[in-house]
Parts: C-alpha cells; sequence; structure tokens
C-alpha cells in the first residue's frame, strides 16, 4: 500500500475539538496483494470505502496498541536497569556499613588492643579497680562489710540486746 497524495484536514466543518480536524480527505493507491483482496470482495463505492475506514481505524487502534506495548517494554527495561542501579549502590553501602562496624567493633573488642581489653585489664591486674573496691567494701577492719554487720549484730545491735539474757 502506498500513499500517493498527502492528507489534507477538512478544517471547514463543525465538530473539530482541540484543534483537530474533523474530517481529512486520504487518496491511496493500494497495492499490497491481500489488501487488494480483500476490499475487492466489497462492491466499488459506499460498501468499500466503509470497509477501508473500518480496516484504516483498527489498523490504527492496532498501531496505537503497539506502541504502548513498546512503551511498556521501554518502561520495563528502565525499571529493570533502575533495580540493577539500586541494588549495585545498595550492596556498595553495605559493603560500607559492614567495614564501619567491623573497624568500630575492633576498637572495642580486639584481644591485643582493644578498649575493652584494656579496661578489664584495668579492673582485674593486682591492686586493680575491682580489688581495690572489694577491699574497701570487704577486707579491711573498717570496710562497709563490717561496720553493716556491726550494727546488725555487734555488741550494741537491737537483735544482740534481744537475745541476751541479761537485758530481759
Amino acid at each position: 500500500m502506498s500513499v500517493s497524495r498527502t492528507t489534507r484536514p477538512d478544517l471547514d466543518r463543525p465538530g473539530t475539538g482541540q484543534g483537530l480536524p474533523f474530517g481529512m480527505s486520504l487518496d491511496l493507491i493500494v497495492n499490497d496483494p491481500e489488501v487488494v483482496q480483500e476490499l475487492s470482495q466489497f462492491e466499488e463505492g459506499d460498501p468499500r470505502e466503509k470497509f477501508a475506514l473500518q480496516a484504516l481505524k483498527i489498523g490504527v487502534l492496532a498501531l496505537k496498541q503497539a506502541r504502548g506495548q513498546i512503551d511498556a517494554d521501554v518502561l520495563r527495561a528502565e525499571g529493570k536497569e533502575l533495580l540493577l542501579g539500586l541494588q549495585s549502590k545498595l550492596d556498595t553501602h553495605s559493603q560500607l556499613v559492614k567495614a564501619a562496624v567491623d573497624a568500630e567493633l575492633k576498637q572495642y573488642f580486639d584481644p591485643e588492643s582493644g578498649r575493652l581489653h584494656e579496661r578489664l585489664q584495668r579492673l582485674v591486674q593486682q591492686d586493680g579497680e575491682l580489688e581495690q573496691l572489694l577491699q574497701k567494701h570487704l577486707g579491711q577492719q573498717d570496710s562497709e562489710l563490717v561496720k553493716t554487720l556491726a550494727a546488725h549484730l555487734g555488741p550494741e545491735s537491737p537483735l544482740l540486746r534481744h537475745l541476751d539474757p541479761e537485758e530481759t
């Protein structure tokens, strides 16, 4: 099928919306054998013209639909590319976060130089903070434990006074 003449919009007719013509004149020379065979089945004149217009409309709608499918394919491909890019960025970010967390944890938990190791050493070493704390509360004559026990069980405590046979 080939077009022998360009289209000419019929702008004089009423009912044209948004700058589109109401009708358009189109002269065609049809040379596709399948189309010629199909058109030949209709009487020349109005029946053939109606069929040709119907076929043209169906063809235009099919082409619009095909373009829509192509657009959907393009969108699908672009979406896939965006997702791949996002996945790549997330993978990179995940690696950076893991490296940062590993470095931070190493600062605290490294057995050789970690802060936790240093702190535990200060607590448990000879004359360390834990030993000093225990000595203060448990080990000496004036420790907190001795004072507490003396207050509750010592010679001047209410319990011993209550149990003393001479005090009754």
